[in-house]
């Protein structure tokens, strides 16, 4: 059975460089299905934007539902149901990865859009 990909043994803390090297991951993640890096290399992918979207998400589950967008609810509610972790086989995990990049990416959105601080301005994509 793979691991859970998207609820990691530790979530990174968010700050301004946490939401930059998310977005670094993220786009690695969202290359050409011909690009596919390595096993080691989606693992590694699949690692860090399973933390960084984790503490994403608890940042914006904190602020309850009421102070949350529609989209920022529904990236939420993506983000649960990638915790089943991806399918069988190496493509089944690329998939995956794919997959939470895509959220993760909606999610610093979102919480770049809700709080202030480092998160004031929007990162560029």
């Amino acid at each position: 059975m793979p691991e859970n990909l998207v609820t990691p043994r530790k979530a990174a803390p968010v700050d301004a460089g946490n939401v930059k090297d998310a977005s670094v991951a993220c786009d690695r993640a969202l290359l050409p299905h011909q690009q596919m890096p390595a096993a080691e290399e989606v693992a590694d992918l699949a690692a860090r934007i399973g933390a960084h979207g984790a503490a994403l998400a608890a940042i914006l589950s904190a602020r309850g539902p009421g102070a949350l967008t529609e989209d920022a609810v529904i990236a939420l509610r993506d983000w649960a149901a990638l915790s089943g972790g991806p399918g069988a086989g190496a493509f089944g995990t690329w998939i995956h990865v794919r997959s939470l990049a895509r959220v993760c990416r909606a999610l610093v959105g979102h919480v770049q859009d809700a709080c202030a601080g480092p998160f004031a301005e929007r990162t560029p994509r």
